[in-house]
């Protein structure tokens, strides 16, 4: 049995709120930013760093930084145990991959964003952006 085209119209607005990208889930206007977890912190300067790599019109550069979160993503998922956690293998690789120069300017755009959107960054521990 398919989905019929009234079911999936009927899916299709909530399947579109859940789909929305997490950086552009910010906060509401005027109101205090919301506190974001170290993940979902880093998920977003990964998005970010990813971005800010295909804007130096690089394409090794570019190339290199997805097959590094690829291949940490995979070797994580295999249980490789320098790939855990996920979060520290992708910082590691990316950091050495993509040196120090990208890192801490990918860094600013990351402290640029959170800072237009009131987003509250919350440290526990280190942060898994901040220096090795």
């Amino acid at each position: 049995m398919g989905i019929t085209s009234g079911t999936s119209q009927m899916m299709a607005p909530t399947m579109r709120r859940h789909a929305t990208p997490m950086i552009s889930s910010g906060v509401g206007r005027g109101g205090v930013g919301r506190a974001l977890t170290e993940r979902q912190q880093f998920l977003i300067f990964v998005k970010i760093l990813l971005k800010y790599v295909e804007r130096t019109n690089n394409p090794q550069l570019q190339r290199t930084a997805k097959a590094v979160v690829a291949e940490c993503t995979r070797r994580n998922r295999m249980g490789d145990v320098d790939y855990m956690p996920l979060q520290a293998a992708v910082e590691r690789h990316l950091r050495v991959s993509l040196g120090e120069l990208h890192w801490s300017r990918a860094k600013l755009c990351f402290d640029t964003y959170v800072a237009r959107q009131g987003i509250r960054t919350v440290h526990v521990n280190a942060s898994a952006i901040s220096a090795v």
